[in-house]
């Protein structure tokens, strides 16, 4: 996701861009063999050519590379450093600039595309399943992966921490972004055309990956990219504080990301 100003996602929105990435290389390496399951429980190609749209850095489809060998896949992005990162570390992949919601392919390029903890930042999710329609071929299958902030529990809960979240919350809508989407994807999937619906979910808990994963990768961005006017860069501080002082004691943290997928109708 690109660095444009009023973007609801960017990594040059953090205070650290080094250290996102590195957050998200770590997100993709927890939860790779739960979610390589959950792909292929909704149906994600094994072989044939597969867009994969928001690619960041390309640690997924360097994954994916690596485990599928008869799929070619192309990265998309609209964030030039991160097309740069992606082609450097996954030579055996296509990187390409290009934003969800005017894709620089032609129609029916792709035997699948997949887009993953992308669509809750896009302000144009309508457009965006358009375009991924429009460059899947006909029976080919989207798959999505996402989130949902209400899907969150945690016991105890830090200091300060629902207060900022809830500013995070408004910041990123105030961008047109959805931190809720994770329940609506397979109506957008219905309503955007597609057919055979399948939902698949990942559970990910402080039992499985221990607290201070969990908080580094699923709580941590908090701490970035609040509106001023929400919550003072003092609030947030002091819930960062918190999150991290919360992450060293026993406590428990539930996120669920879904997996929700779609053929593209065969005309």
């Amino acid at each position: 996701m690109s660095g444009e100003p009023n973007a609801a996602y960017a990594v040059d929105q953090f205070r650290d861009e080094q250290a996102e990435v590195e957050r998200l290389k770590k997100q993709a390496i927890f939860l790779a063999t739960q979610e390589d399951a959950a792909l292929r429980e909704v149906g994600l190609l094994d072989d044939g050519a597969l867009l994969d749209i928001g690619c960041g850095p390309g640690f997924v489809a360097g994954r994916l590379v690596a485990s599928r060998p008869g799929l070619t896949v192309t990265g998309v992005d609209r964030d030039a450093t991160l097309i740069a990162r992606a082609t450097e570390a996954v030579p055996g992949a296509r990187f390409v600039q290009g934003v969800a919601h005017e894709l620089p392919f032609a129609d029916d390029q792709f035997d699948g595309a997949m887009s993953r903890l992308v669509f809750r930042h896009l302000p144009n999710v309508t457009a965006s399943l358009r375009e991924a329609r429009r460059v899947v071929r006909p029976g080919g299958r989207l798959v999505l992966v996402d989130t949902d902030d209400d899907a969150l529990l945690l016991h105890p809960s830090p200091a300060g921490f629902r207060e900022v979240l809830a500013a995070r919350q408004e910041t990123a809508q105030r961008r047109g972004a959805n931190p809720f989407i994770g329940r609506e994807l397979t109506t957008h999937l219905r309503t955007a055309g597609f057919e055979d619906i399948r939902l698949s979910l990942i559970n990910i808990s402080t039992v499985m990956i221990g607290a201070p994963a969990f908080a580094k990768i699923v709580l941590a961005p908090i701490a970035d990219g609040v509106d001023e006017d929400l919550a003072t860069p003092e609030t947030v501080k002091a819930a960062a504080g918190a999150l991290g002082a919360w992450s060293r004691e026993p406590v428990f943290g539930l996120t669920t990301a879904f997996v929700a997928s779609g053929v593209s109708p065969k005309v």
